[in-house]
């Protein structure tokens, strides 16, 4: 600040210096860990948004933008609702909603993409709070597409466990009854046999049974022992 005489000419100056060093140094390791957040969140896989008090979308990371298709204009702005089928958002708001009675919720939707495409995500939500007022919301959402094909693929290889079961099942009772008529013929006949006074006749008849019952059980070993 300049020091003038009577005559409004400059004889002097007033100079006042202020160390700003750790103000600088605080301001930088802020800058640093913005930076470093941001770098965090930037390169996650998993999308990421975040919305006001007002449910509106204030920030979105690239995973979000890739795994939805939308751009960050046309998501900034609007509720997070806008990103899940029509009959879930009245869940989403019930859920929102209740937000005040607990911190976080988890919970897993169906995402619809900007292309109509749905998308099963895992939803992983956090409230912020400032002074015990609401803030706003972090809201994390996993991509669970392929836990939901192992998911099902598991589900087919079960289904299909349990049919060869009852198939076996069934083959095996099958089985047991074929084997059991043929044989019960060439014992009971057999039997017959150590009768005494069998006529000629009889005893030929007798002799056919078993043999044919013999031939119908040597055909149902093959069939098991082929199968």
């Amino acid at each position: 600040s300049s020091i003038r005489d009577e005559d409004r000419h400059i004889t002097n100056f007033l100079v006042i210096k202020e160390d700003i060093s750790q103000q600088k140094q605080k301001e930088n390791e802020i800058s640093y860990l913005k930076e470093f957040n941001e770098a965090i969140v930037n390169t996650m896989s998993q999308g990421i948004l975040v919305e006001d008090a007002d449910g509106r979308i204030i920030f979105v990371n690239p995973a979000l933008l890739e795994l939805t298709g939308y751009k960050e204009s046309e998501l900034i702005g609007a509720p997070w609702s806008i990103l899940v089928d029509q009959d879930m958002k009245s869940e989403i708001e019930q859920i929102m909603h209740e937000r005040g009675s607990q911190n976080a919720d988890f919970y897993e939707v169906s995402l619809l993409s900007k292309h109509q495409k749905h998308l099963p995500v895992y939803v992983s939500s956090t409230t912020l709070w400032d002074q015990g007022n609401y803030n706003g919301t972090i809201v994390v959402l996993t991509d669970i597409s392929y836990l939901k094909q192992k998911e099902g693929e598991l589900k087919k290889a079960k289904e299909k466990a349990e049919e060869s079961d009852r198939l076996k099942s069934e083959f095996l009772a099958n089985m047991s009854h074929e084997i059991r008529t043929p044989m019960n013929g060439i014992l009971g006949f057999s039997k017959l046999l150590k009768n005494e006074g069998l006529e000629d006749g009889e005893w030929k008849e007798y002799v056919e049974i078993i043999h044919k019952s013999s031939l119908q059980l040597l055909r149902i070993i093959s069939d098991i022992v082929d199968y």
